[in-house]
């Protein structure tokens, strides 16, 4: 058939080898966007909870409050009133301006 000399085979080689970058950076690429999307979707499906109410196990379906953040808003409640805004949440240990902001579309007072 023919032959290809050393020079001809190196960028070969390379040539091969940007194209499976490539496609290994587009594939990684688009597994990140699902993820980034099928949360959205995730918390879309979470309904405002009262933060006055709820149980701290309903609190920990907020996305951004765990277990701990959870029970430290019981907590607080019990010792202090009702909260009736977003910055109010701030008083709670481990929730700041970030944290406030990123549940204030899932919660109710």
């Amino acid at each position: 058939m023919f032959s290809l000399s050393p020079p001809e085979k190196k960028v070969l080689i390379v040539i091969a080898f940007i194209i499976f970058l490539g496609t290994l950076i587009r594939f990684f690429n688009l597994e990140v966007e699902d993820t980034a999307v099928s949360y959205q979707s995730a918390s879309k499906q979470v309904q405002s909870i009262n933060i006055n109410q709820a149980s701290a196990f309903d609190l920990e379906k907020i996305p951004g409050l765990g277990p701990v953040l959870s029970q430290r808003v019981v907590e607080y409640r019990k010792n202090n009133p009702p909260f009736k805004k977003i910055k109010d949440l701030e008083k709670v240990k481990g929730i700041g301006k970030k944290k406030a902001k990123l549940i204030k579309d899932y919660i109710k007072f």
